[in-house]
């Protein structure tokens, strides 16, 4: 879903059964990125941003996110996008341009 990429990134922080940093290292390792999410496996979901209402935005697109998915299985499954389109909408500009200002008008 391209809002749940523009506003959570394109993956969570999956917190399960390791340390938080050791998570958080394998993550940046393989994103290059720190993760704006983490589901953590039993207890629920944080969000790390740059403002408390940014981390709000993100809780709650993910949410609705999950929410899509689950009813989607009753509607045919669900389809995500492949990786060549989830990196355009990571790097667009239209998409980066709307975090900059949602960033700047959420402070």
């Amino acid at each position: 879903m391209p809002d749940q990429i523009v506003y959570c990134r394109s993956f969570p922080l999956w917190i399960a059964d390791q340390p938080i940093d050791a998570a958080w290292s394998e993550y940046d390792a393989a994103y290059g990125v720190s993760p704006w999410l983490a589901v953590i496996a039993g207890a629920g979901v944080l969000a790390f941003r740059e403002s408390a209402k940014l981390a709000h935005v993100t809780r709650s697109v993910f949410a609705d996110a999950m929410r899509i998915s689950r009813n989607a299985e009753q509607l045919g499954g669900i389809h995500p996008l492949n990786a060549r389109d989830r990196q355009f909408i990571e790097g667009w500009e239209v998409e980066a341009h709307r975090r900059s200002v949602m960033s700047q008008s959420r402070k």
